[in-house]
């Protein structure tokens, strides 16, 4: 019994570094051979009372399925947003996420701040032309709204760097 454990965790162990350590969804699609980046642009606004601030824009890029977090910490905001992401077999982008936002509501009589937070889950799945917009605290959240727009783009190379 014990040599047979062996050999399923020695197979199982094969499996998981030969998938460079991830382990894939059914929906997932497998590694090719030659496969394209994907690079995502990220920029995180603030818009209070119809002013529109950019706190940060950056890009990740990396093969697909390239996971990437997201972390804000303003004097109003503070926001942390693991991403996962997979290539479906049918060329679409799937995009999970888990937002954990904060944002100042004022202040108490004894001068400590007060907070206001919110916690959203977002799966999706879109095409490599649309773009995600999230917002934390919803459509509805007052003069203060905090807005991530996230745009996936297909890099025009390869993994090789051909």
């Amino acid at each position: 019994m014990k040599s047979k454990l062996s050999i399923f965790f020695i197979a199982t162990l094969i499996i998981f570094i030969g998938n460079d350590g991830r382990l894939r969804g059914k929906d997932a699609s497998p590694a090719p051979s030659n496969p394209r980046r994907i690079r995502f642009q990220i920029t995180t606004i603030e818009e209070k009372n119809g002013q529109r601030n950019i706190l940060s824009k950056s890009a990740v890029e990396g093969p697909p399925g390239t996971d990437f977090d997201i972390n804000v910490d303003t004097d109003r905001f503070k926001m942390r947003a693991p991403f996962m992401t997979d290539v479906l077999n049918d060329g679409t982008l799937r995009v999970r996420t888990k937002l954990h936002t904060s944002r100042l509501f004022g202040y108490s009589s004894h001068n400590l701040p007060l907070y206001e937070t919110d916690t959203q889950n977002q799966d999706l799945q879109l095409g490599f032309d649309e773009e995600i917009v999230l917002l934390p605290f919803g459509r509805n959240g007052g003069d203060d709204l905090l807005k991530i727009e996230i745009t996936p783009l297909l890099s025009e190379r390869n993994d090789d760097g051909s």
